[in-house]
């Protein structure tokens, strides 16, 4: 998990007001987060005509060379409707499945879906969350009950990529 104010990844030029943070997270984690991201997937506006135009958004006077190559570029986005009806968007309280369906019932891929990534395993993730709680069991195998082994691999708790 990568996460931090820098806007290009901390692949750029350094600033001493940002700070990023690399590190291994739990599955747990990582699905909330392939959810949070297809749920605003969902909720974004693409770029188009009206969107551009946003006074902040608007390039500063420049070269015509500038100019043309912005007409260009607005010109990829035409007819996009900023106004059209936002998709009808459902998330699994169970699962955490984030799902989206046009007008006309057609579903919408997520952005998880698009990039092949696929989703987290309801056990993996219900083992996560038993073991984030904190506390173990083991049976003591010096009684003398029968075996009562249920090893869990670590890699169920990490996703593969």
């Amino acid at each position: 998990m990568f996460t931090g104010s820098s806007p290009n990844f901390g692949l750029g030029n350094e600033w001493d007001g940002e700070v990023n943070f690399i590190f291994e997270a739990e599955a747990v984690l990582c699905q909330q987060w392939q959810v949070f991201v297809d749920y605003l997937w969902y909720k974004s506006t693409l770029l188009n005509d009206e969107t551009a135009m946003i006074p902040m958004l608007t390039p500063a006077e420049g070269t015509r060379e500038a100019a043309e190559m912005w007409q260009q570029y607005l010109a990829f986005f035409k007819g996009e409707n900023l106004f059209k009806k936002a998709p009808q968007i459902k998330v699994d309280p169970d699962n955490g499945k984030v799902e989206a369906t046009k007008d006309n019932g057609e579903e919408i891929a997520t952005v998880s879906s698009e990039i092949d990534l696929p989703p987290y395993s309801t056990l993996v993730i219900e083992l996560g969350r038993l073991y984030n709680q904190g506390s173990q069991v083991t049976i003591n195998k010096l009684t003398r009950l029968g075996p009562l082994d249920a090893p869990v691999k670590p890699e169920y708790f990490r996703y593969n990529w």
